[in-house]
């Protein structure tokens, strides 16, 4: 009897912790974007969340848009760790 009630409780245990991966898409392919200095002009990446959506792993990366300057458009590449409910920046 112990040896069934551990294995159910294992058995809901596996199935309460279920991973479902999630993929950033904030672009669309011919679409005009307009944005500010130092806004998000595309965003992608992937990672893992729990069953209930919170993202717990994962990797953001984005283009941002730094300013012009004569004829040269500056664009900024970043990448963000998804660590929990958090996001931070990688070096």
């Amino acid at each position: 009897m112990k040896k069934t009630l551990a294995w159910l409780f294992f058995f809901i245990l596996i199935i309460g912790c279920k991973t479902i991966p999630f993929i950033i898409k904030e672009y669309e392919i011919g679409k005009t974007t307009e944005v500010t200095v130092g806004s998000a002009m595309m965003a992608w990446g992937k990672g893992l969340s729990t069953s209930s959506g919170t993202p717990f792993d994962g990797l953001r990366k984005e283009l941002s848009y730094s300013g012009i300057a004569q004829n040269v458009l500056q664009i900024n590449y970043r990448e963000f760790y998804i660590v929990g409910e958090g996001e931070y920046a990688r070096e």
